[in-house]
């Protein structure tokens, strides 16, 4: 091993912030080059965490005796520059309103469009921890259709990132339907939510929705809301 990336370092728990240290140290010891992002400096990292003044030290000193550390501040978000193209069918239906004629329409034509004319069927597919789940499956067992309740709330299922990723490695394409504005009264669905997307875009899913939502930030707002251990869910 000779470099090692790391995206968007965030320690959320006791047992990370123990074994950071001593693996960076570790690491850069052993001659390998360690490049990592956070949204916080070293030293203000895992904020208001279990004997944080005990166990955050010892990442400090090796990051600080290994590393050097950038501060890159831009108030620009690149990823609303990128082109869109508009000839291609839009993946996401902003404004749609829940259970109506336009998202019923809108979800319909997308499945179409993946599972053809063939029957789609209802199956039972394994998520995290030797579970199951029941989607609606197309034929060619690549795509599966979920309303955000069936896939974010509790109950019905208490999903989390393991099931999330084994759905995201079975399946290329998942059609969500009816995700709602998300707000710190439902910051619980809202954390599901968050780790889902997370998932499909470390397994390189496509992701097609509807929502009442009128874009992304109107999607997502819980910048008051503490996720724990110094990490706050709108990161």
């Amino acid at each position: 091993l000779d470099v090692l990336c790391l995206d968007e370092v965030a320690i959320s728990n006791l047992q990370n912030c123990v074994i950071l240290g001593p693996l960076i140290q570790a690491l850069c010891e052993a001659g390998v080059t360690v490049i990592a992002t956070a949204n916080k400096t070293p030293g203000k990292l895992y904020a208001d965490g279990l004997d944080r003044a005990r166990h955050l030290a010892p990442l400090v000193d090796a990051i600080d005796a290994h590393c050097d550390v950038y501060h890159y501040h831009s108030a620009v978000d690149y990823r609303k520059r990128l082109p869109v193209d508009d000839t291609k069918a839009s993946v996401f239906r902003w404004s749609c309103p829940a259970q109506s004629s336009e998202s019923l329409s809108f979800s319909d034509a997308w499945w179409g469009a993946l599972a053809g004319t063939a029957a789609s069927r209802v199956e039972s597919v394994p998520v995290g921890y030797g579970r199951k789940l029941p989607v609606l499956l197309s034929q060619c067992q690549a795509c599966v259709r979920f309303r955000f309740e069936d896939l974010c709330t509790f109950p019905p299922t208490a999903l989390g990132a393991a099931d999330y990723s084994v759905l995201c490695k079975q399946f290329s394409t998942l059609v969500i339907v009816d995700v709602p504005r998300l707000r710190p009264e439902t910051h619980d669905a809202a954390r599901r939510w968050t780790l889902f997307v997370d998932s499909c875009y470390e397994n390189h899913a496509r992701l097609i929705m509807s929502t009442v939502a009128k874009d992304p930030d109107d999607l997502l707002d819980l910048s008051g809301v503490d996720a724990g251990e110094g990490q706050s869910l709108q990161e």
